[in-house]
């Protein structure tokens, strides 16, 4: 893999949504019942769309960065997976990730891609930084 230049257009949208990743991964620790949607970087950041049983609340964004930390701590790879799309399919409703099943059955293609980082897998198309480990900060200072 090439080194990311974080100068770039292209290595800024690799970075945040390898970040958005790992704020997905972070919610689904906290929130184990959360459903995932979509969680693509933006001009000024990232977001994910979750389904949650409970509403945020300000409480609950501190401690989403601190899992987040965490997760960057333990330095997972991200590391890219095809899967043919009924097994993907399959995958994700077992998973009960309706949302996710949903953006499957659009697809024509036969095959997709997922991305795993530690127990955490999602459909994705990415690129990806090379792990969790990279990502330095994810939150402006103010």
């Amino acid at each position: 893999m090439e080194p990311i230049d974080f100068s770039t257009e292209q290595g800024l949208e690799t970075f945040r949504h390898s970040t958005s990743h790992v704020m997905a991964q972070a919610v689904r620790r906290l929130f184990p019942g959360a459903k995932l949607a979509i969680g693509p970087a933006i001009a000024d950041g990232f977001y994910y769309d979750f389904e949650l049983d409970e509403p945020l609340a300000l409480d609950h964004l501190e401690k989403i960065e601190g899992e987040m930390r965490k997760v960057v701590r333990e330095n997972h790879p991200f590391v890219r997976e095809e899967m043919d799309r009924h097994k993907a399919i399959e995958f994700f409703k077992s998973q009960g990730e309706r949302y996710k099943v949903d953006i499957l059955e659009e697809l024509t293609d036969p095959t997709v891609s997922v991305y795993r980082d530690g127990e955490f897998i999602d459909l994705c198309r990415g690129p990806h930084l090379e792990s969790t480990g990279q990502i330095r900060a994810f939150k402006p200072r103010p």
